[in-house]
């Protein structure tokens, strides 16, 4: 069974308030919430910030002003995105439904469909490449695109004989240009990637390799 989050609409401004206000309070106590968050999804930090501006202009609209309300709609716009895209974050990463459940977010159950495709976690990315950027200390990696990855990692060494060796560079939304910056000119640079999809980040791909300019 695969899980996925049900929204927000429909809520009244103060349950609005209150569920949120109760989901923020629960992921920065909890011992699982994830310590490091990859962008584009936001933090917990960026959930209490995006909370807190929405919660003050809640109260300055209660007196019935038109212009406090069209600014408290439009900040509950933010905040539930906020919350959403962190909420989908955690089922990329393979946060169990429980614990999503734990935080008071509603999730609901969907069958998986027979003769469904491979999850894009499972599956090597294809056609991995890496060419040089644009300025010095740049390269681009790429991949095929893998229906149902919500990301690509990527990884980079100087010696790949060791798995100690290799680190991670970044999350990437798109798999066409992931550009990696910083790098040592002249310096042989080894990658390799993985889909990240919905139960989190599956086997590498092969190694793609290039000295950089």
């Amino acid at each position: 069974m695969s899980s996925r989050l049900i929204g927000f609409t429909g809520l009244t401004h103060t349950k609005f308030l209150t569920t949120t206000e109760s989901i923020l309070l629960n992921l920065e106590k909890h011992p699982d919430t994830p310590k490091e968050v990859p962008k584009p999804y936001p933090s917990v930090p960026d959930l209490r910030a995006s909370f807190e501006k929405y919660k003050e202009l809640h109260h300055a609209a209660e007196n019935g002003d038109r212009v406090k309300g069209a600014l408290r709609n439009l900040a509950r716009e933010t905040t539930a995105d906020d919350f959403s895209n962190y909420g989908h974050f955690l089922l990329t990463y393979g946060m169990d439904t429980y614990f999503l459940l734990d935080v008071g977010y509603s999730v609901k159950q969907q069958p998986v469909k027979k003769n469904a495709p491979a999850i894009a976690s499972r599956v090597p990315p294809q056609k991995a490449k890496v060419k040089h950027g644009e300025v010095p200390g740049k390269l681009i990696v790429s991949c095929s695109r893998q229906n149902g990855a919500a990301m690509y990692g990527v990884g980079v060494s100087e010696d790949p004989s060791a798995e100690g060796n290799w680190r991670h560079v970044d999350n990437y939304i798109h798999a066409s240009k992931m550009e990696v910056t910083g790098l040592t000119p002249g310096k042989r640079y080894y990658f390799r990637i993985c889909n990240i999809g919905g139960d989190g980040p599956g086997p590498w791909s092969d190694t793609v390799t290039l000295i950089c300019m």
